[in-house]
């Protein structure tokens, strides 16, 4: 649609009907509530987008088919109260908050308690009250049309539950963020429509989540929680699942859901305001009844005393208890003043009611001892609020300005990302005013420690620090991810899975030596299973769970059936470098279905930093493939490899010179303590290092050059320079790279304790975050791992895939990330890549090394990325290696170069219907289905 629409009040009918055309016209979707408080709507045309309520017309509809009047005297009035925007139809169309009134007598319809809340907020308005809803509700699949569905979203197919409570509550990855799709579709259309909503989170029960509106000042709270339901149920129909504010969806154990209400007066928030918390609390313990009342329909299910409920029937309220009728959070006692949250209200309340009827509790309890200003509540009136020129930058500037926002549609969506009791990524999203540049700017958070295994329910408020920021990818700009570190609010302390905490101070202890690392994350891809279990047939094995063919053929290759998962690989690795974690490399890996990325090189703490969020990443990438990532360090058992995190390292004094011997001097301090590091490399990692499959025996402690078979492989280069880096192949897939990062610190630090250098060490800035374009791409001479190290993101790198053919002249590849955009082969550098799993060397020696020979655009990725055709070398004799034939034909070439020969191809090829994996197909594809 043009954009030339008239602004302000709509002319009504009469001028519609003399206008030529309704093209410039704008849609106005009136919604209303019915008789059961289910959102209503129908759409108007109109002459004129609105600015406020005032521009609109009073419409009418037939409410005897809502149950609000008679069939012979039904007609309804819709009185205009607040105006946003449309996210489904966007620009310059609009959503409108309707109240319903009886033509007949002016009075409020059935299901109108909007004009009593708004009564009641009119009369102790003085007293500023903010509130902020928790809504929590769950998707199910579709049943019969009408019916009330039976399945939850998050249970399997077959109806069966699925493993029990615990995983699920902010979490990510297939078969445990279920229903993400809708509940971060149904944030943007909030943002886009003006809705004030502050987060979203996954909960604790399968495809149950909750997202929180507010702050919000008195009649507001509930025009938003409307707008927002009804949004809910207008998002659920793109994705094809239904909506429950059922307060019990599931019977049995699993939680039910709520409407946690937080609320503060003016007084709480000022000085001293704890005691006036303390004191509403009281008074809403005397009217216990009379608030439960009207809190939701079948709230008796729900509030049992189990599940972080307080029993229906008790009142009690405390700090930090889950378990109470209201919690009191712990800042609010630590700071003096703050809010109160009462956790009774069901998922299905009317939050006009329970406002209300607060409110009224409330302002009894105060009566005339308060005389405070009045500030207005903001009115329904609209803003446009879109686009970067209205995106503040620099430090968020709380609930107190977003309580005064009209609307949050400029806000940024923050993701914190931290590691639970078990180690394994949980996130949250808060809306904050501005997008921040450090992690300074960002506020600190809280959770639920009991649903993550950190904390008890009556005590469970656990703190999230930002430690560092990077872009979120998925939402895309300005919205960011924060890394956060979990602390006990109680004592202060670093939470259980805090490994952080530990590895930075040891980092720092150690900082003159100024570490490198770089991880080499190897995982598994699985075909979903149920719910909420561990997977068993990889991704690479036959759908009917049958083994393929042996491994082999599968190492950095290409093709239907051999790099089985690569969308999975390539989208995690685009998203990184979006994100700005150092991602520099991947590679399909030995087992069909496995692969491995590559982080670093990174400095002291930060390479724990930027794996975490690499491991998220890869968890929420594949929720869009429908597959499952396993970091198990022997995903199946039987003659295939396992799964490690091989951890390249170095400190200055090895990359001096003469650093070989102190590379040397360090593998023989390792080698001392080898169980000591084995208890911190990870779990079941006896399954993986049995001397088989390219390991060192779990109890076996040994250091060679180019030895892919020890447990400390030393690069062939290293030797030959004089320098260079050790790379540590014990620690598995699934370790927790502060304990493997600080544990190979503490033992070099013990090693060199002589050493006095002052090394150059990370920026202070660390975790900060800076924006990035295209124009930003270098091009020439890559400046290789030392000019990596120093780079705050790789957001403005390269990829460079790597091709080469193998002893059966099949092309293998594996891609690097590169500082500059190469214009010739020698702008790249010399890689390398293990010759054994290429039947091209033997495992105790088998570095073979790639030397860049032509460079092609990548078709698959775009510019600026590269295709970089590689010829094989042995690394340890610098003969052409087996399958190498360019060798011998690039001299014939030039010996006869003086004849100028050109050459025309005519590359004649089948295609075939796949087959098992790994294994030769048999029907080619022009065949018929059953072979004839």
């Amino acid at each position: 649609m043009a954009l030339n629409y008239n602004v302000g009040e709509d002319k009504g009918a009469g001028a519609l009907a003399k206008m030529d055309s309704f093209e410039q016209c704008v849609y106005a979707e009136y919604i209303w509530l019915d008789a059961h408080q289910t959102p209503r709507s129908k759409t108007m045309t109109m002459t004129s987008r609105p600015t406020r309520p005032e521009d609109l017309r009073v419409w009418n509809y037939d409410g005897s088919s809502t149950e609000q009047a008679e069939g012979h005297n039904s007609e309804v009035l819709l009185y205009p109260r607040a105006i946003f925007n449309d996210p489904f139809l966007g620009a310059p169309h609009i959503l409108v908050l309707a109240e319903a009134y009886n033509a007949w007598d002016g009075k409020p319809s059935i299901g109108n308690t909007r004009a009593e809340c708004q009564e009641v907020m009119e009369k102790y308005k003085a007293l500023d009250p903010w509130f902020g809803i928790e809504q929590e509700y769950t998707l199910f699949r579709p049943g019969k049309v009408g019916e009330m569905p039976r399945i939850p979203f998050g249970f399997n197919l077959n109806g069966t539950d699925p493993a029990p409570q615990g995983p699920y509550y902010c979490s990510a990855g297939t078969g445990a963020a279920i229903g993400r799709a809708v509940a971060d579709d149904h944030y943007m259309k909030c943002l886009q429509a003006g809705v004030k909503i502050a987060g979203i989170n996954a909960e604790v029960m399968p495809g149950q989540w909750e997202y929180q509106i507010g702050p919000c000042r008195g009649i507001e709270i509930g025009d938003h929680m409307t707008v927002s339901r009804y949004l809910m149920l207008r998002v659920t129909e793109t994705h094809k699942v239904m909506c429950s504010f059922s307060p019990k969806p599931k019977d049995g154990d699993w939680n039910g859901a709520g409407c946690h209400t937080n609320f503060s007066i003016a007084p709480m928030r000022a000085d001293g305001g704890y005691n006036v918390i303390l004191k509403v609390c009281e008074a809403f313990g005397k009217v216990a009844k009379e608030h439960i009342m009207e809190y939701g329909e079948g709230n008796d299910k729900r509030l049992t005393g189990l599940h972080e409920t307080c029993d229906i029937n008790t009142f009690k309220y405390g700090v930090a208890n889950r378990g109470a009728s209201i919690r009191i959070p712990r800042d609010a006692e630590k700071d003096g003043k703050g809010y109160m949250e009462d956790r009774r209200p069901a998922a299905n309340c009317d939050p006009y009611r329970v406002t209300c009827r607060m409110m009224k509790t409330t302002g009894l309890c105060m009566g005339s001892s308060f005389s405070g200003g009045v500030v207005p509540p903001p009115t329904g009136m609209l803003d446009f609020q879109v686009g970067p020129e209205t995106l503040s930058m620099g430090k968020d500037r709380g609930a107190a300005s977003l309580a005064e926002m009209k609307s949050y549609s400029a806000c940024v969506l923050a993701e914190y990302i931290w590691l639970d009791a078990n180690q394994t990524p949980r996130s949250k999203t808060m809306t904050m005013t501005s997008r921040p540049t450090k992690p300074e700017d960002l506020r600190v958070w809280n959770y639920d420690g009991s649903s993550t295994e950190q904390a008890e329910g009556h005590n469970s408020e656990v703190l999230l620090y930002p430690r560092a920021i990077f872009n979120d990818p998925f939402r895309g700009a300005p919205h960011v991810l924060v890394l956060a570190e979990a602390y006990n609010a109680w004592d202060g302390k670093p939470s259980i899975g805090n490994t952080r905490a530990d590895c930075l101070d040891v980092m720092l202890k150690h900082k003159a030596l100024d570490p490198w690392f770089g991880i080499e994350q190897e995982y598994t891809l699985f075909r979903p299973g149920k719910v909420g279990e561990n997977p068993t047939i990889p991704l690479g094995f036959n759908e009917n769970g049958s083994e393929p063919a042996p491994q082999g053929p599968y190492y950095c290759s290409a093709g239907t059936g051999a790099a089985i998962g690569r969308a999975v690989a390539d989208d995690h690795y685009k998203k990184c470098l979006q994100a700005g974690v150092k991602i520099a490399g991947i590679n399909a890996e030995v087992m069909p279905g496995q692969w491995e990325f590559q982080v670093g090189p990174c400095r002291g703490i930060e390479m724990g930093d930027h794996l975490t969020v690499a491991r998220y990443i890869m968890l929420r990438v594949t929720e869009h493939h429908n597959c499952v990532c396993s970091f198990s360090p022997k995903p199946k058992n039987g003659d295939w490899n396992g799964a490690g995190c091989h951890t390249n390292f170095s400190v200055a004094p090895m990359l001096q010179d003469g650093g070989y011997e102190v590379i040397l001097q360090v593998c023989e301090a390792f080698g001392k303590v080898a169980k000591e590091h084995i208890q911190e490399y990870g779990e079941g990692n006896d399954q993986r290092l049995t001397g088989s499959h390219e390991t060192c025996d779990i109890n076996t402690f040994k250091y060679g050059v180019a030895n892919r078979g020890a447990s400390i492989r030393i690069p062939r280069d290293a030797e030959k320079n004089g320098k260079g880096y050790m790379e540590d192949r014990r620690p598995a897939a699934n370790c927790d790279p502060y304990r493997v990062t600080c544990r190979i610190m503490k033992t070099t630090g013990q090693c060199l304790s002589s050493f006095k250098g002052i090394a150059e060490v990370g920026s202070s800035t660390y975790g900060a975050l800076e924006y990035f374009t295209g124009e930003n791409i270098s091009i020439g001479k890559d400046k290789g791992s030392l000019a990596l190290a120093k780079m705050s993101t790789y957001q403005t790198c390269v990829l460079a895939e790597y091709i080469w053919l193998d002893a059966r002249q099949i092309p293998r590849s594996k891609t690097m990330t590169m500082t500059d955009r190469p214009t010739k082969a020698e702008d790249l550098r010399v890689w390398n890549y293990d010759g054994s799993s290429t039947e091209q060397a033997e495992g105790h020696n088998s570095e073979v090394l790639l030397y860049p020979r032509a460079i092609f655009d990548d078709p698959f990725r775009g510019p600026p990325h590269v295709l970089v055709l590689a010829e094989a070398y042995n690394a340890w004799d610098g003969q052409p290696s087996i399958g190498n034939s360019r060798a011998e034909c690039n001299e014939i070439m030039n010996m006869y170069a003086a004849l100028d020969p050109w050459f025309g191809i005519e590359q004649e090829y089948t295609l075939f219907r796949p087959t098992k994996v790994g294994e030769a197909p048999s029907v080619p594809l022009g065949f018929n289905e059953d072979g004839s």
